[in-house]
């Protein structure tokens, strides 16, 4: 399974260019994660100090100004469902 899983992965990242319609929301992905900020910031409660959350704040600005970055297909953590 876990060779099986290895090759479905190595297969990916050699999926070759994106098509337009994935190259469109990987490069707006940034800018996703950004709006997202205070969403997640407000999900945390008072679990976070002030400072910590401007922390988040100062990262999630970063974010808008990252620029070009290059882009393909990715996968999510190979984790063993249980």
């Amino acid at each position: 399974m876990h060779r099986q899983a290895g090759v479905l992965g190595a297969r990916l990242h050699e999926a070759g260019e994106l098509d337009r319609s994935d190259r469109t929301e990987a490069e707006a992905s940034l800018n996703v994660a950004a709006d997202g900020t205070e969403k997640y910031l407000a999900r945390t409660g008072a679990r976070l100090t002030a400072d910590e959350q401007q922390v988040i704040r100062d990262h999630g600005a970063k974010l808008r100004r990252v620029g070009a970055v290059p882009v393909g297909y990715i996968h999510g953590d190979n984790q063993l469902l249980h």
